[in-house]
């Protein structure tokens, strides 16, 4: 990968975001986002501000995280709660579930935001290869899409990330909780309680890169290589606590 090369997509993408005069940032905390409102910093310094969204599916260290890396940035940074289990579409879980989500979170932007702020997103190029209904909502509200724009996929946003000293450059891709639950069943707040408990407590054990998949009564772990020879060392103390969460059978795999 050269180095003039990434340079170059950097220099393009603040000249791009200066051209905007004021933006408001989606941001999740996550290595995209991050690049994307270290970039408008760099471009607009205070014209640029950024917004987390706080939908009740995050866990306390996404948001917390979230905070500390803004800060990091220098970005002026708030966030905005907005509970998406008050949305009976969301609620529903229908194959377009992130359709109904990123929709409601944009409309709730928009209704704080002067019309003249534009709304950007750390969507890159890479993310075209997965399928993704919140870009719909993406189009349909008009928001700026820097490295989607000029094609930056996701190695290139990590590179990024390490040239602006970012300290998630390398952190897992994360998502909201309810990606863990199948299409078709409801999304309650007894889930994501539980969801959440069981995530914390695997991170807690120094694993980072996981999902924890919701089926009734059963949890189905998806960890990495390193995270499957932590829960074989601590079988024993996972497999109580889950039961104590609510899960009756516990079921791992590898991510890959």
């Amino acid at each position: 990968m050269k180095t003039d090369y990434i340079t170059e997509k950097m220099d393009e993408i603040r000249k791009a975001i200066a051209q905007k005069g004021a933006v408001l940032i989606a941001f999740s905390g996550g290595v995209d986002s991050s690049v994307v409102a270290s970039l408008a910093y760099n471009a607009l310094a205070e014209g640029a501000s950024a917004i987390t969204i706080d939908s009740g599916l995050l866990s306390p260290r996404e948001l917390e995280d979230a905070k500390n890396i803004a800060t990091k940035i220098g970005i002026p940074h708030r966030i905005m709660r907005l509970d998406m289990l008050a949305h009976p579409k969301f609620v529903e879980n229908p194959f377009d579930r992130c359709y109904h989500c990123k929709k409601r979170m944009l409309s709730g932007l928009r209704k704080i935001v002067d019309a003249s702020i534009i709304i950007v997103d750390g969507t890159n190029a890479s993310d075209l290869g997965e399928d993704r209904p919140g870009h719909r909502a993406l189009k349909e509200y008009n928001v700026f899409t820097p490295l989607l724009d000029f094609g930056v996929s996701k190695s290139e946003v990590r590179e990024m990330a390490a040239r602006l000293n970012l300290p998630n450059a390398n952190k897992p891709s994360m998502s909201c909780l309810a990606t863990r639950i199948p299409y078709g069943q409801r999304i309650t707040k007894e889930k994501i309680r539980q969801i959440r408990a069981v995530e914390q407590l695997l991170r807690s054990k120094g694993i980072a890169d996981l999902r924890v998949r919701h089926h009734g009564n059963l949890a189905c772990m998806e960890v990495s290589k390193d995270g499957m020879q932590i829960i074989l060392a601590n079988t024993e103390e996972i497999v109580k606590k889950f039961r104590e969460i609510g899960f009756e059978r516990i079921s791992h795999k590898l991510r890959v």
